[in-house]
């Protein structure tokens, strides 16, 4: 099921997936529509969808794909038809906003070109990754918590110098999208695990070797998003979360994801 609505010409185009869970889509929709700071478009992959969902993006005007089944994250790539702007970013569906979160991404797309400008995380779980921020605000299907967020956000709480990895949201030129194959890069949907399970790395990969090796990717200091640590991936059976996605890695680059990550000057501030 396709559903698309008719807008004005917008500059970036945000996708996400959802997995049969309308409470974090509504959260993490309505958290993105008040945050926005550009013309922006929103559009949604819904996998395993629920009548809720598909009348809430209704309401909203939101064009979505509805399917019956679980693609997981690469079913994205389903939107590409429809991204007519010259950005797209990529976010999750367990995030919540702050206000302006975009406005960093395109100053550093502005003043780093050749870049990939990312946002950085905010998590209230422990998972040793440099490009986040330790900090438990709550559950995010509370209001309070998207509250406390934002005042932490506005406050400076959680600034810090830009460091040099990738993360979601990213922000990407559309066509660079297009000519690496979309998020899954033209592979089968079932790849690195069913439903693209981890394709992050390969993905930046191929854009790294788009521009011969010669672009940035940076994470944010002043952008950051509250991230719900895997809400949706828990809820994954053993089998995909436990898939080697290292091994594949290797297959398809010749490369570790460490050396990879290396080369990039992962984690390092700038």
């Amino acid at each position: 099921m396709f559903n698309f609505f008719n807008k004005p010409k917008a500059e970036i185009t945000v996708v996400l997936c959802n997995w049969n869970n309308h409470q974090m889509l509504n959260r993490c929709i309505e958290s993105l529509l008040d945050s926005i700071t550009f013309n922006t478009e929103i559009k949604v992959v819904l996998n395993e969808t629920s009548k809720e969902s598909t009348n809430y993006l209704f309401d909203k005007k939101i064009d979505f794909v509805s399917l019956q089944t679980n693609y997981g994250c690469a079913a994205v790539d389903l939107l590409t038809p429809l991204i007519n702007t010259e950005y797209v970013i990529t976010i999750n569906d367990d995030f919540l906003f702050p206000i302006g979160w975009q406005n960093d991404l395109v100053e550093i797309y502005k003043d780093k070109f050749p870049v990939v400008p990312c946002s950085s995380c905010v998590e209230l779980e422990n998972t040793f990754n440099p490009m986040v921020h330790l900090d438990n605000c709550g559950d995010i299907l509370k209001e309070e918590t998207l509250t406390l967020f934002r005042n932490n956000y506005v406050n400076g709480k959680y600034k810090r110098r830009n460091i040099y990895g990738y993360n979601h949201p990213s922000m990407f030129r559309t066509e660079d999208w297009r000519r690496v194959g979309g998020y899954s890069c033209g592979l089968p949907l079932d790849f690195f695990g069913p439903g693209g399970y981890c394709l992050d790395d390969y993905f930046n990969y191929r854009i790294w070797k788009l521009y011969n090796q010669q672009i940035d990717f940076v994470v944010s200091g002043n952008s950051c998003v509250y991230h719900h640590v895997s809400f949706s991936g828990k809820r994954l059976p053993p089998g995909i979360k436990n898939y080697d996605t290292n091994t594949k890695f290797v297959e398809l680059t010749g490369m570790t994801v460490r050396h990879f990550r290396e080369k990039l000057n992962w984690g390092k501030a700038i």
